[in-house]
């Protein structure tokens, strides 16, 4: 594998995510124990593969909806808002949260056109819920994964071995030289745009950005869409948008005063964005998140 570019090192030092550089996978069990009359709605930095156990689960996002039942995996991109609805109970999942630099990193001179952040970055319904060809193998990693989380084993190398392995039988579907550009080398080169974003709670410009990484502004922003699937403004926005709600549950402050914290001029703004990506205004987040368990 490469050595990793210094700007991932700091970003988990810069805003409050669920993983880092030193934690760069997470994998548990959730049980949805009732049926759910609405979907509930996120966003994340990291990126993430639910293989659902039992029960069915309705997913809404802005390329469509689908269903997915028992054997079947979805993936959730950076800054990707989803819904996730169940519809059939008790609905259990495997939930992998991935640190999306481990990704960008990651080359193996045997497989040198395989694009760890393509399975993530497809249109959503063209997404594979299964890797066809290779569903046995993928049963198997289920296994010892849940193995894993049900012995409550410590940290260490071995869970992440096996989610590279499962994600590498959907990489395949990626990996061919002729197919979508691989997008490892494009997001190393925005490092510095994304380090930029996340050290500022106000408005970066796209030619601030484009200037952080050498580039001309509208080079940048080719680049920019090619390797994460999403505009630059869009990436920025959404995660001023995330530190706002985080705020807004884990204070009582004013949602007038996370807003401007948050380079959001008017509260109206934010309330806008969040009935748009959270599916619900700042005051009813604040309340789902204090009455979840």
């Amino acid at each position: 594998m490469t050595d990793p570019e210094p700007w991932i090192a700091q970003v988990s030092k810069i805003v409050p995510l669920h993983l880092s550089e030193a934690v760069p996978v997470r994998v548990g069990v959730k049980t949805i124990d009732e049926v759910q009359s609405r979907p509930v709605f996120s966003m994340h930095f990291e990126v993430e593969i639910s293989v659902m156990l039992r029960g069915a689960k309705r997913i809404v996002h802005e390329g469509g909806e689908r269903i997915y039942r028992a054997g079947e995996a979805r993936f959730s991109g950076i800054w990707e808002p989803h819904g996730g609805q169940a519809v059939s109970a008790p609905c259990q999942e495997l939930l992998i949260l991935l640190w999306p630099p481990m990704l960008a990193r990651l080359a193996f001179e045997e497989a040198p056109h395989v694009d760890w952040l393509g399975s993530f970055q497809l249109p959503f319904l063209e997404r594979p819920p299964r890797p066809v060809g290779y569903e046995e193998e993928m049963e198997i990693l289920v296994g010892r994964l849940l193995d894993w989380v049900s012995r409550g084993r410590p940290e260490s190398a071995r869970p992440r071995l096996y989610v590279l392995a499962l994600l590498e039988l959907f990489a395949r579907r990626q990996s061919s030289p002729t197919g979508r550009e691989n997008s490892t080398p494009l997001f190393n080169s925005i490092g510095p745009a994304i380090n930029l974003v996340f050290k500022s709670r106000r408005l970066v410009t796209g030619a601030e950005a484009a200037r952080a990484c050498g580039m001309s502004r509208g080079h940048f922003c080719r680049v920019f869409q090619k390797a994460m699937q999403v505009s630059f403004g869009q990436f920025a926005l959404r995660y001023r948008v995330h530190g706002a709600a985080e705020q807004i549950a884990g204070t009582d402050l004013a949602v007038k005063t996370v807003s401007g914290e948050w380079g959001f001029s008017d509260p109206s703004h934010l309330h806008h964005l969040m009935q748009r990506y959270y599916g619900c205004t700042p005051t009813d987040y604040r309340k789902q998140r204090q009455e979840s368990p």
